[in-house]
């Protein structure tokens, strides 16, 4: 059986704890342990945090889309804006290998998230750009 919840939020990092409340009380309902509740909210907070510093470039008046869903074994986030088009899985995986002073600033946080999840989408559906984090939760599900 799918369940699903969304919601709609302005797009600022003042209610980023919200967001992130949001998305902790649909994965803790489903009845995951703590332990992937902190992993999908680290990967959702590197995701929204991008959304608002980067998809609309500070602009008042934006929305962040969240939307969960679980389908036994598998739990997905969507983060949704309407910011300009741009498909974060096509920025090749940053050279760490260079000494810290060499390296090019940013770009660890899509790397960061591929890490934390199992899997990466993004598509755009008309003029709104879904990065959906996935993970499979097969033998951490409790209750659901």
């Amino acid at each position: 059986m799918l369940v699903r919840c969304h919601r709609q939020f302005n797009a600022d990092l003042s209610l980023l704890t919200e967001m992130l409340g949001f998305i902790s009380g649909f994965v803790l309902g489903c009845g995951f342990s703590p332990d992937k509740v902190k992993t999908i909210e680290l990967a959702s907070e590197e995701a929204i945090v991008n959304v608002i510093n980067y998809a609309y470039k500070g602009l008042s008046g934006s929305e962040v889309s969240i939307q969960c869903m679980f389908e036994r074994p598998t739990l997905t986030v969507e983060i949704i804006d309407s910011g300009e088009a741009f498909n974060p899985l096509d920025a090749p995986d940053p050279d760490i290998s260079d000494n810290l002073e060499d390296r090019k600033i940013g770009g660890l946080g899509i790397s960061f998230i591929k890490r934390l999840v199992d899997e990466v989408y993004y598509r755009r559906e008309g003029d709104k750009n879904i990065l959906s984090l996935v993970l499979r939760l097969d033998n951490d599900v409790a209750n659901v």
